[in-house]
């Protein structure tokens, strides 16, 4: 990722260009730790020409507004592009860093208060029977809606009936989880622990009953390790 900088005052604008991911995290906080140095207390993130944002990331700029909290600043994110505004409205991070439509406003605004403690997480589940006369009983794959996720198993909200899916029923998952791997579908097979009734079909727990790679499994650690980090700054709201 690329950071272009100019500063005016005591406030800074980092306009980042590409793909903000792990690789770019240490630069990142690097200028944030020399901008608060040299005395600047506000900064503003121009992120309209960010691709793509992964939590860990995420969790960057939230350490970065808490430097310059520390510092008797703030930190605001100015024309977010489609992607970064998703992400963030969907986590919650927009309730406590503010985001603006324009740099000239967030420069303006730096310093008035903010909070929140709100965190929405949810993504697409792709599911199927093993068993292939369940498969056949249902008539096509489920698309379920992720509602937790840990690192044995994982919640869903399907839009069906609990009496499809008994305890002990082996399910395949193909999920998505774009904040710890872009563009990579995850693939497990599960049992169903618990299907719970609820207005909208049935709320699914399972546990994984096959080991994930290796890989797949730090890439949940550390997805999981981030969301919780985020939970903590949220609820404080600085």
């Amino acid at each position: 990722m690329k950071i272009d900088r100019s500063i005016n005052d005591d406030v800074a604008v980092l306009t980042l260009h590409g793909e903000f991911d792990s690789f770019s995290v240490n630069g990142f906080l690097e200028e944030i730790e020399a901008l608060v140095n040299n005395g600047v207390k506000g900064v503003v993130l121009d992120m309209l020409a960010v691709r793509f944002i992964m939590s860990t990331a995420i969790g960057a700029i939230v350490k970065a507004r808490k430097r310059c909290k520390e510092a008797g600043g703030d930190l605001a994110v100015s024309r977010p592009s489609p992607f970064v505004r998703d992400v963030f409205d969907s986590l919650g991070i927009s309730k406590v860093i503010r985001m603006f439509d324009e740099n000239n406003n967030a420069v303006a605004e730096l310093g008035r208060a903010e909070a929140g403690d709100n965190l929405l997480t949810g993504n697409g589940v792709l599911v199927k029977f093993v068993e292939q006369f369940r498969q056949n009983a249902f008539g096509k794959p489920i698309v379920g809606r992720m509602l937790t996720l840990r690192e044995d198993g994982m919640t869903f909200q399907a839009n069906a009936a609990a009496t499809y899916f008994p305890a002990g029923t082996a399910l395949h998952l193909k999920f998505r989880v774009p904040l710890a791997r872009k563009s990579y579908y995850f693939e497990v097979q599960a049992n169903v622990l618990e299907a719970t009734p609820n207005a909208e079909g049935c709320a699914i727990d399972t546990r994984y009953s096959k080991a994930i790679n290796a890989d797949d499994l730090a890439a949940i650690r550390q997805f999981l390790a981030d969301l919780e980090f985020l939970r903590s700054e949220v609820k404080k709201g600085s």
